[in-house]
């Protein structure tokens, strides 16, 4: 190949940024691969059925959620992460009421067990 056809070859250019623009503040924002999670990495959405004579304030006392708040507490070897910020989609079997509730805090006893669950309504629908 001769010099002269080398030479007639035009240059690839990337396109062309505004002159006061930044390399960094021309590139869209993008999310780190570290950020996208499996659901259950660090929270989860659970389901429980409430029984009929139940109110939307019992369900709401951190006692009344005694036995099961251990699923959702960090264990005792520290291989399972509270899940704080999951979300409980709750269903009144009488229909009195459904919603989702955001755990906003876990309760423990003396010894370091895991007694309660406090609430927060997220999406809350009551029949009257």
């Amino acid at each position: 190949m001769s010099d002269v056809a080398a030479a007639a070859k035009p240059a690839k250019s990337p396109a062309p940024a505004k002159p006061e623009q930044k390399l960094r503040e021309v590139q869209p924002k993008k999310f780190p691969p570290s950020s996208l999670q499996s659901l259950g990495h660090d929270f989860e959405i659970l389901a429980m059925k409430v029984p009929a004579d139940w109110t939307l304030e019992d369900v709401l006392k951190p006692v009344a959620w005694a036995h099961v708040a251990s699923l959702v507490a960090k264990d005792a070897l520290n291989t399972r992460r509270d899940k704080i910020g999951s979300l409980i989609y709750i269903r009144s079997e009488s229909g009195a009421f459904k919603g989702f509730f955001s755990i906003e805090k876990i309760t423990h006893d003396q010894f370091g067990s895991a007694n309660g669950l406090e609430l927060e309504p997220w999406i809350v629908d009551v029949k009257k």
